[in-house]
């Protein structure tokens, strides 16, 4: 897992993040980032994660969390969403949000490239990427076996790493 070291890394330096979960629920494996949010939320149930993380299921319309953003003045923001590699189906990749307009699925109204730059200005924050390599994106078809397992994987890393973050408390002491 190639991308997660830098996931890893950035979360244990981040004093609060934002994760973005993007993607269109009813076509196939541009799913993957939402469902990666809808999972994660219900893995840190029970968990006091809050002064430290929210997790956005922002479907094809990731923009319009802009002004949550920008409240909230995360130090990281984390975009997970389907994306055009050239990788086998499945494969996560970490990406430089500045590179995201060439590799990221459309199906969203906003190249994330754009927002990611909008945010990184408005709130100073760090903008980082997880893209997982879409096989199949039509209307009303199945995640592919790979891309689903994917989810799966990110789901459970985050879950860990942002475990280990609350347990070991704010950094900076303070809270939201």
């Amino acid at each position: 897992m190639e991308w997660s070291d830098p996931v890893a890394s950035a979360i244990e330096a981040a004093d609060k993040m934002m994760i973005f979960g993007i993607g269109n629920e009813m076509m196939g494996d541009d799913a993957a980032g939402s469902l990666v949010a809808r999972e994660l939320r219900m893995l840190l149930q029970g968990c006091d994660h809050g002064w430290f993380v929210e997790v956005l299921v922002a479907g094809t319309n990731p923009e319009n969390f802009s002004g949550l953003v920008r409240n909230k003045k995360p130090d990281l923001v984390l975009f997970i969403d389907a994306a055009d590699m050239g990788r086998p189906v499945g494969e996560t990749a970490f990406l430089d949000h500045k590179n995201m307009h060439s590799m990221m699925h459309s199906t969203h109204t906003m190249p994330l490239s754009f927002l990611g730059n909008y945010l990184e200005k408005i709130t100073g924050a760090r903008i980082i990427a997880l893209g997982i390599q879409a096989g199949q994106i039509q209307l009303e078809v199945p995640m592919s076996r790979p891309v689903a397992e994917s989810v799966k994987t990110i789901s459970r890393f985050l879950h860990r790493a942002i475990l280990d973050k609350v347990r070991s408390g704010p950094q900076t002491g303070h809270s939201n």
